[in-house]
């Protein structure tokens, strides 16, 4: 997890987005969203995402979460999931 200006944090996820994966992100996310600090997630490192790590994803982007430096192939899962602008 890293601290920017203006109050943002950044979490660079690596590896795959499954399983208990999920179940932690979802864990880190969800206080820093509910006292409204702005999130960046950096899937940079990220080279698979499942089915429900897309639908959390998906989730996170409607509630502001910033998605973004994906490889082409999670840039196309997130898509054909739904999460646009990723």
């Amino acid at each position: 997890m890293v601290e920017g200006k203006n109050g943002q944090t950044t979490l660079e996820l690596e590896g795959q987005l499954i399983g208990p994966w999920i179940v932690e992100l979802e864990r880190l996310c969800t206080p820093l969203v509910r006292r409204g600090t702005p999130l960046n997630l950096d899937l940079r490192a990220v080279s698979f995402v499942g089915r429900d790590g897309v639908q959390l994803l998906c989730d996170l982007r409607e509630q502001r979460v910033t998605i973004g430096d994906c490889s082409t192939f999670v840039l196309e899962q997130l898509k054909a999931g739904g999460v646009h602008g990723a």
